[in-house]
């Protein structure tokens, strides 16, 4: 039940896919239409600077919630493969003894 190589790949690409839109999406989107509210009405580029800022504010956010979100991930699943491998310890120490009964 242990994360296997592949496994990790996967998981770290995703990971990297969903950070990168993060960063890229809210900066893009705030460069356009900071630019064209500028042009529009002639102040630039006070309307640009503005909503790039709050995009990096909106992209940090974003990240540090996603980034929480692969490390709970990560951390149940080494408790669970924690969790199996003991079991597994006991199964094969209790075998190794002999002993057949069920733990009280």
């Amino acid at each position: 039940m242990a994360i296997n190589r592949k496994e990790l790949w996967q998981i770290g690409a995703t990971f990297f896919g969903i950070i990168s839109a993060w960063v890229a999406a809210p900066i893009v989107l705030a460069l356009f239409v900071g630019s064209w509210l500028d042009n529009r009405y002639q102040t630039a580029p006070w309307w640009t600077l503005g909503l790039v800022l709050s995009a990096f504010v909106i992209s940090n956010i974003g990240i540090y919630q996603e980034s929480k979100k692969l490390l709970n991930k990560l951390d149940q699943t080494k408790t669970k493969n924690t969790v199996s491998k003991t079991l597994n310890q006991n199964d094969r120490n209790q075998s190794q003894s002999g002993d057949t009964s069920q733990p009280r």
